[in-house]
């Protein structure tokens, strides 16, 4: 019965190939509108979700009231020498303290070769906090002061299939470093997704005065500085501990000016780096989430509408098969065979319209939209098309389920 439902369903549908072209088209396209918003809002919501231990991690950074003006502030550049008790003092209530170089782009020679490639310089520890998953080497391999991880594509783009273990390389012609290990690509959608490099912030200290004339300076402000909370410790308990740690771990004459302003040390949780960067009294207030909230909006409205053009369509059709049912009633038809027939073609309605918005969405719309939103998005993974994807989108139990939903939904109208 059902073999012959659908056979019926689809002879409707090659019969009247204009309603047919209006609804399946319309449909696909308004479909197709919502699914590139889905997976743009999806990729936003998932920052930095890739690492595993992202509940716990956490920015350091500093809130402050001018005395004369009484304006908040904030700063997220951090004294070297708070790390340092931070991890004395404060080893119950974190499990990591990392300090960290800015971003940058480092000329790194290999042989005669010069080659660009994004680093960044932490504390030990890192590739624990982060959770990198190593292809060669281990969580310990930036104990050696002068080593580096890279990351696969650069182990392959560097040096091909040879293992780059133990290779000396150069960074700016100052830098002397040791490939130590190889981790796993991070995804794109996080702070780290264009990193190429890891190295240990030990070697940048010894190799530049300045940096390492800091060490023990409470009155520079240069560096960044990551926490990671202790397994028992709540982000809310880590930061009442050191809430007042200017006025109470400072030494004497910079308690005096952090009590002038006021000045108070804050965790900001990993989960709110992207969607909340935007600060107002010093404290994160907004951001990107309101675009985020924007567009999913915008996404349901379309949904909607294609809901309700689907219907009118519907709706403008049935006056023309009314004689249709009549005749299958008085030939000894139910009434619930007539629903089900009714509710098959409308499925493979919207089934035909959902393969049709894959293909669009894959192969026309997203590689067009990806460069001027500066994302890797992507939806069928490389045996469709034979296109190269970034994220599994299309398997994800999230997008599997919503399809389902939303094609049983819009079936039954």
């Amino acid at each position: 019965m059902i073999n012959n439902y659908f056979k019926i369903a689809w002879r409707n549908i090659l019969k009247n190939k204009m309603y047919s072209f209006i609804n399946i088209g319309g449909l696909a396209v308004r479909m197709a509108v919502a699914m590139l918003i889905g997976l743009w809002v999806w990729d936003e919501v998932s920052y930095n979700r890739n690492f595993q231990n992202h509940d716990s991690i956490a920015h350091v950074h500093n809130h402050t009231i001018e005395p004369l003006e009484k304006k908040a502030d904030y700063s997220t550049s951090m004294q070297q020498p708070l790390a340092t008790v931070l991890r004395e003092k404060y080893g119950h209530i974190f499990k990591h303290v990392i300090l960290l170089q800015w971003e940058s782009d480092y000329s790194i020679k290999i042989g005669d070769n010069n080659v660009v490639k994004t680093g960044q310089f932490f504390s030990e520890g890192v590739l624990d906090m982060f959770s990198l998953k190593m292809l060669k080497g281990s969580k310990e391999s930036l104990k050696d002061m002068h080593g580096i991880v890279i990351s696969e594509t650069t182990s392959i783009s560097l040096f091909g299939e040879k293992d780059p273990i133990g290779e000396i390389v150069k960074l700016n012609n100052k830098i002397n470093c040791k490939i130590t290990g190889v981790y796993e690509d991070i995804a794109k959608n996080s702070f780290l997704g264009d990193i190429q490099f890891i190295g240990n912030f030990e070697n940048i200290k010894a190799t530049f005065p300045k940096i390492k004339a800091n060490e023990s300076n409470w009155h520079n402000s240069s560096q960044r500085l990551f926490v990671q909370t202790a397994d028992n410790v709540s982000m809310e308990q880590a930061n009442a501990a050191i809430k007042d740690f200017y006025l109470k771990d400072a030494p004497d004459d910079f308690k005096a000016l952090a009590r002038e302003y006021q000045a108070i040390l804050c965790l900001n949780p990993m989960k709110n780096w992207h969607l909340y960067s935007e600060y107002k009294d010093g404290y994160p207030s907004g951001g990107r989430i309101t675009y985020v909230w924007l567009f999913s909006i915008v996404g349901l409205f379309v949904l909607f509408l294609a809901c309700i053009n689907f219907m009118n369509l519907s709706t403008a059709r049935s006056e023309k098969r009314a004689r249709e049912v009549g005749i299958r009633k008085a030939i000894g038809s139910l009434k619930s065979q007539l629903i089900n027939q009714f509710l098959i073609e409308s499925f493979l309605v919207v089934l035909i319209a959902f393969f049709i918005t894959l293909g669009l969405v894959s192969v026309l719309f997203l590689h067009s939209m990806n460069w001027p939103i500066s994302k890797l998005l992507s939806l069928i993974p490389t045996c469709f098309f034979g296109l190269f994807v970034e994220h599994f989108y299309f398997l994800h139990l999230y997008f599997l389920a919503f399809t389902l939903l939303f094609i049983c939904l819009r079936s039954s109208r």
